[in-house]
């Protein structure tokens, strides 16, 4: 996918980790090397530990020369969670930082902070397509994954390129995980289009951060929802090169929204409004800010592209615009299918390229994609149908708070991290949402955990608020 053109930019700089400054020419050196340790006649399935450096990306490129299929795992996977996931897919290596101290057994080789062990001579059977499984998105510790072929990798990653017109003069920060979908086509666009990517590992909140945008050392910028509140209150100073915002994993609020709109319109910068599903490769759809005319669909997840198409349904049949359904998408980078073990891996396709996203939305009358929520995210009170999401969205406007709505033992538990209040939330809601008052409950003081990709850690917030407190009670 990428060896074509590392020689057309040889001599521009791929990669910067520290001290480390790699041009093209000395990247594809280093990947040949690896690929000099392994057998190209097999393939073989490698688990590799992600993380964000010069020797993941050398190590996971080669791999990719190899013809290997490649399960990417977060660099906080634990033991016994590693241990349940090689049970499960018997990998013949895997590729270890050695300052994760997971007392496993010898390793074989080693490749800078890498260690790599040799683990199961089972021969696997692979579809021929197959080259990569992710972690699906906001899981951890599952061993479902999701099957992307190179086809798919490769139609995705081109298509984003030519939408957000990437050259060798772009610049960015890695920091978004690398085993995290967005954070890997990141990885990958700018990789294919001979652009230059820094390796970043401290936060968002710091003075280093605020001086890739200073000294103009990046001239764009992708992050989720969680990483533009961050922004919001960094009040940049962008420099005339910079070029671009990009929005994706989850959806921003229209406040932050709007306070990049509000950056943008006194220079020229466009914002990138994206949606998309790690099995999805994992780009489906955009809109675009250029100036304000683009302010009516900035605010919606755009129009697909690459030849990609977006149908609703209800009941099984497709329905018109303005008419809220479940969103399907049908393209050439939908997912190959699930992967539970390495029994999966033989698969073939059966999803016909259409992916059911499992979001609910609609097509306006410009055809742009709505999204209204999660499927699972609506529930029924006294008849009445209930987006968990709309009750978020309307508590963060009017409190200027961000809230956290879980339903569970018939309660709409609204959490926040406000330190006292006197629930005037549940007031407000009664009248504005026709809510019974005995329905909802106030939980403040919460500690609001993140994921290692920056989206919210709901599984361990609802154990540690929720779970706990309920068992306990």
């Amino acid at each position: 996918m990428f060896f074509k053109n590392f020689d057309r930019f040889k001599n521009e700089v791929a990669i910067i980790d520290n001290d480390i400054q790699k041009k093209y020419k000395d990247l594809h050196k280093d990947i040949n090397k690896i690929c000099n340790i392994f057998d190209f006649k097999k393939r073989k399935l490698c688990f590799l530990i992600s993380e964000n450096s010069y020797n993941f990306i050398k190590i996971y490129l080669a791999l990719i020369k190899l013809n290997y299929v490649i399960i990417l795992l977060e660099n906080k996977v634990d033991n016994s969670t590693l241990k349940k996931l090689i049970d499960k897919y018997m990998p013949n290596y895997l590729f270890i930082p050695n300052d994760l101290n997971l007392n496993f057994k010898s390793f074989f080789k080693k490749i800078d902070n890498y260690l790599i062990y040799k683990d199961s001579i089972l021969k696997h059977k692979f579809n021929d397509d197959l080259q990569l499984l992710l972690p699906t998105s906001g899981t951890t510790g599952s061993s479902k994954f999701v099957m992307l072929t190179k086809k798919n990798l490769y139609k995705n990653t081109n298509d984003i390129i030519k939408y957000l017109k990437l050259n060798k003069k772009s610049k960015t920060l890695s920091n978004l995980p690398f085993h995290y979908s967005y954070g890997l086509s990141v990885l990958n666009t700018h990789l294919l289009s001979g652009a230059k990517l820094i390796i970043y590992k401290d936060t968002l909140i710091s003075n280093n951060f605020r001086n890739f945008f200073k000294q103009e050392y990046i001239n764009c910028f992708y992050g989720v929802p969680e990483n533009y509140e961050i922004l919001k209150r960094l009040n940049l100073n962008l420099k005339k090169s910079f070029k671009f915002f990009a929005i994706a994993g989850g959806k921003i609020s229209k406040i932050t929204l709007n306070y990049l709109l509000n950056i943008v319109d006194k220079q020229n910068i466009n914002i990138f409004n994206m949606y998309g599903q790690t099995e999805a490769s994992p780009r489906i759809s955009f809109s675009c800010y250029k100036n304000t005319k683009d302010k009516k669909h900035i605010f919606t997840s755009g129009k697909t592209f690459g030849g990609g198409k977006i149908f609703i349904k209800k009941d099984g049949k497709k329905i018109k615009k303005n008419q809220t359904g479940k969103i399907f998408f049908s393209g050439k980078n939908v997912m190959l299918g699930y992967a539970n073990s390495y029994k999966d891996l033989k698969n073939k396709r059966e999803n016909n390229y259409i992916l059911d996203t499992g979001d609910l939305g609609y097509l306006d009358d410009n055809y742009n994609l709505n999204i209204v929520g999660r499927d699972d995210r609506f529930i029924k009170l006294d008849s009445e149908r209930i987006n968990l999401n709309d009750i978020e969205d309307k508590l963060y406007l009017n409190f200027r708070y961000k809230y956290l709505v879980i339903y569970m033992n018939n309660k709409i538990n609204l959490l926040s991290e406000k330190k006292k209040s006197n629930e005037s939330e549940i007031d407000f809601l009664s009248a504005t949402m026709k809510i019974k008052k005995n329905y909802l409950k106030v939980i403040n003081n919460v500690k609001f955990h993140y994921l290692s990709n920056g989206k919210l850690n709901f599984l361990k917030i609802k154990k540690d608020y929720l779970i706990t407190n309920s068992q306990n009670g």
